[in-house]
């Protein structure tokens, strides 16, 4: 159908009132088909909409299939084009956790610490989302070079991992090198934020990480740290309300020996 509309004088690069294009559109559905279409009909990817999006900012963050992302990075899309929050199709791509975005992105030459508005790069949005197989990718591809970047409100991705509750991906943060006893604007470690966030398990791997095995020698976390208002983990901890809290609470004060 596309082509047809081509031949028939249909304006490729037409803008819509939200500033998509033909190819903006089809890149975001994921149709390759359409998309190689208006390739062929020399559509523009460098377009951008009202919120400064390029097609490829679309198709890296669409539910569809990788292939449009491939098919517009060999039309020489710009994989560091920015849109009006200053992110990258990258930042896109590890939001949604689409490891195979990620890697071709990557291949041609994507900026990996390439930092939006917030401050944030695209391994924050993997950890906060917990995308552990985009957060290895990252690490890998970045030879773990950004594990300790801080955003806007200094805070790492073991912090937005921590405080979002995703174990694994604090994992792999930790044997990446992530400092542990980080501390944010407000001087949380990430402790503090997964003992805020309830979030048992996560709480359990930073207070036993470093307690003997190949781990042996890196920095345990400081249970006595306190934030800017001048509370503990512990603390913090104690102000929640679930049962969750509840069990941190107890883990924390066997660790500090206040209980046996």
């Amino acid at each position: 159908m596309v082509d047809v509309l081509l031949r028939a004088g249909a304006k490729v690069n037409a803008v819509a009132q939200d500033g998509l294009t033909p190819l903006h559109i089809a890149s975001q559905q994921g149709h390759a088909d359409a998309v190689i279409q208006l390739l062929q009909g020399k559509a523009d990817p460098s377009i951008k909409d009202r919120l400064g999006r390029t097609a490829l900012h679309w198709a890296a963050s669409s539910k569809g299939e990788g292939r449009v992302v491939d098919l517009l990075l060999s039309a020489k899309a710009n994989p560091n084009a920015t849109d009006n929050e200053k992110k990258v199709a990258l930042h896109l791509a590890a939001m949604e956790g689409k490891v195979d975005v990620v890697t071709s992105l990557m291949s041609h030459k994507a900026k990996g610490g390439a930092k939006d508005m917030d401050g944030s790069t695209p391994l924050h949005y993997a950890a906060a989302g917990g995308h552990a197989n985009v957060v290895s990718a990252l690490l890998r591809l970045l030879n773990n070079k950004g594990v300790d970047e801080r955003n806007t409100w200094r805070k790492t991705p073991l912090h937005a991992a921590a405080e979002k509750g995703h174990d694994s991906v604090v994992v792999l943060l930790l044997e990446a090198g992530a400092k542990i006893n980080n501390t944010d604007q407000g001087k949380d470690t990430p402790l503090h934020c997964a003992a805020r966030g309830g979030h048992q398990e996560v709480v359990k791997r930073l207070v036993n990480w470093g307690h003997g095995g190949h781990m042996g020698r890196q920095k345990k976390a400081n249970l006595q740290a306190t934030n800017n208002v001048d509370k503990t983990p512990l603390q913090v901890a104690e102000s929640g309300d679930t049962p969750q809290h509840e069990e941190i609470v107890t883990l924390l004060m066997r660790k500090m020996f206040l209980i046996k």
